[in-house]
């Protein structure tokens, strides 16, 4: 399994990081901060879709949101990314989504980058269970994604 955060407590895991994945400020294509380099105080005033309570790099993006002086932003949580980017695609707000979960969208032209400030990218790490037996197939699968993955 794949995981998107810093650590893995849960004792019963292993983790190995693989890669770290970049994060992306997202908006509609006509949304008026699309394509713009932005600070925090005028994000703060835009609504958000992040993704549920617990996910490290959307609790961090609430933290700061949260810490700037001015009413508060409009958060809304989702406890997956496609509701979060249908949402920002049909220009309800703004969102913080790993590259590679948007990449088509962004190519297609659905969804458009912010030039937020930089946000540090997400480590990406392989768990597995560590009382259970890994095939081999599951060996070589997991090889292969940390092989196209780190490189």
């Amino acid at each position: 399994m794949l995981l998107l955060e810093p650590e893995v407590t849960d004792p019963e895991l292993t983790a190995r990081p693989i890669t770290r994945e970049p994060l992306v400020c997202l908006a509609a294509p006509d949304h008026p901060l699309a394509g713009r380099e932005v600070g925090w105080e005028e994000l703060a005033g835009e609504s958000f879709f992040v993704h549920e309570q617990g996910c490290s790099y959307s609790d961090q993006l609430v933290r700061t949101l949260m810490a700037l002086p001015g009413p508060a932003p409009r958060l809304t949580r989702f406890g997956s990314i496609e509701a979060a980017r249908s949402c920002v695609a049909a220009g309800l707000g703004l969102t913080l989504l790993p590259r590679a979960t948007v990449e088509r969208q962004l190519a297609e032209g659905a969804l458009a980058e912010v030039h937020a400030p930089v946000v540090p990218p997400v480590p990406v790490q392989l768990t597995r269970h560590r009382r259970r037996w890994t095939s081999p197939a599951a060996r070589a699968v997991a090889e292969e994604l940390t092989r196209l993955m780190a490189g």
